[in-house]
């Protein structure tokens, strides 16, 4: 799968899409642009590198998301990035809007940085569960494996 920041590279494997019935009205009260620029300088305090910011909005000539755009029918964000030489994926499509898809994103990072400043686990422990996988090739037939397991 190539990854675009435009339009919007979903990581069909580790996140399930969000039925559209299922989608909630935030509460975040910040603009898209500031939503935006929080993500960024999230992933800056984290040390992330290799950014890619993947939504259905279209892109800036210096490859950020533009502020001003028409809400787009699928509001999901992916962010893919590397961090200590091992690449991850976070995304979110929890929420109606675009702006509060990458709030969220922001705010769960800091949360994760928070677990290492308060001194009971370390951010790698909560990263573990992100790393960007390939595509699953084909479903897992659990009950075939069951039986090679021969419990």
């Amino acid at each position: 799968m190539e990854i675009t920041a435009y339009p919007l590279s979903w990581p069909i494997a580790a996140y399930p899409k969000t039925p559209m019935n299922r989608r909630e009205e935030a509460k975040f009260e910040v603009s898209f642009a500031v939503a935006r620029d929080h993500l960024l300088n999230e992933l800056r305090l984290l040390g992330a590198t290799n950014l890619i910011l993947s939504s259905n909005i279209p892109l800036r000539k210096d490859g950020i998301p533009y502020a001003n755009f028409l809400q787009p029918d699928d509001p999901g964000v992916a962010v893919y990035f590397v961090w200590r030489k091992i690449f991850y994926v976070l995304a979110c499509d929890r929420w109606t809007k675009v702006k509060d898809n990458f709030r969220a994103i922001g705010l769960h990072i800091n949360a994760l940085r928070g677990i290492e400043r308060w001194g009971v686990g370390s951010i790698e422990q909560a990263f573990s569960g992100y790393q960007a996988l390939p595509e699953a090739q084909q479903p897992m037939n659990y009950g075939e494996a069951l039986l090679d397991n021969h419990y």
